[in-house]
């Protein structure tokens, strides 16, 4: 896929080439899933691993009113806060990823969709019509899942979305273009983000597949590369980046997903998507 090279494209670029500390931002976030022959159960699972340093307050909760009701993991206040997980009342599940291989503070200019996940989840139904909705716009990274398949969407500042959608296999993202890796800052092999999807994309691959929910739950908490840069990470300071939440939703059965959450700062939740929707009635989904 290709498009023209504008002037905001050749500045993010060589802004990108030359300053290899200067982009992204603290957040960080492991997103995978499996599907179709590498899933034990009739549909997939995905999973994601919330990183922060411990700002705002997360909570999960069900949010109702025009479109597609949905349930969420949120953060109010903080240095980032907005729906980093959820999934709505006809299935679909959105997880996002900080994208922390551009300049921060083009982050900040370029134009974007904001509240990108929480948008997709009112008005979208399934991954196809996520992955085709002219709300995405702007840098982001995003997991998609619904009962039948899971994808991983790269927005670019501008240009089209790439879609990698996978009815039988495994995906997985971090905080790093990886289809569009001209937007990656210069940096170490040994990056942080790099390190994490080589870790995850190689126990998502390893022998005694398929997978199963207990298997996708340990992958989530392994501490292979130390405190900074495992798939679960503990902080090697109070300052540090550290796991705060990770979030399953799991289509083993489509005809009774249910939602798994760990929360550092709160209960646990383990609920079947019939019982969080079942008081809502048929919404249609919000025109944009």
């Amino acid at each position: 896929m290709s498009f023209a090279i504008t002037g905001m494209r050749k500045k993010l670029l060589a802004l990108c080439a030359t300053l290899p500390l200067a982009c992204g931002n603290a957040g960080a976030c492991t997103l995978f899933g499996v599907a179709g022959r590498e899933a034990s159960g009739r549909g997939p699972i995905v999973m994601k691993n919330r990183d922060r340093e411990d700002t705002g307050r997360q909570e999960a909760a069900l949010s109702t009113g025009t479109g597609y009701a949905y349930f969420a993991l949120a953060v109010r206040g903080g240095k980032s806060p907005g729906v980093k997980a959820g999934v709505n009342e006809k299935g679909l599940t959105v997880l996002t990823a900080s994208v922390s291989s551009l300049p921060a503070r083009y982050l900040r200019a370029v134009p974007r969709t904001h509240a990108l996940a929480a948008k997709l989840l009112r008005a979208c139904a399934t991954v196809d019509e996520a992955a085709a909705s002219p709300l995405l716009r702007g840098p982001a990274f995003l997991v998609l899942a619904d009962t039948s398949s899971i994808a991983y969407v790269e927005v670019p500042p501008e240009g089209a979305p790439v879609v990698r959608k996978v009815t039988s296999g495994h995906v997985a993202h971090t905080n790093h273009y990886l289809d569009l890796p001209a937007f990656n800052r210069k940096g170490a092999p040994d990056d942080g983000s790099h390190v994490r999807l080589a870790r995850v994309s190689e126990l998502l691959g390893a022998p005694g597949r398929p997978l199963a929910y207990a298997d996708l739950k340990r992958i989530s908490l392994d501490r292979n590369a130390g405190p900074d840069k495992s798939l679960f990470r503990t902080g090697s300071a109070p300052d540090k980046p550290r796991t705060l939440a990770v979030w399953c939703t799991d289509y083993s059965d489509p005809a009774s997903p249910r939602v798994e959450l760990w929360l550092k700062d709160g209960a646990p939740v383990s609920v079947p998507l019939s019982t969080l929707f079942s008081r809502q009635a048929p919404a249609a989904p919000k025109k944009d």
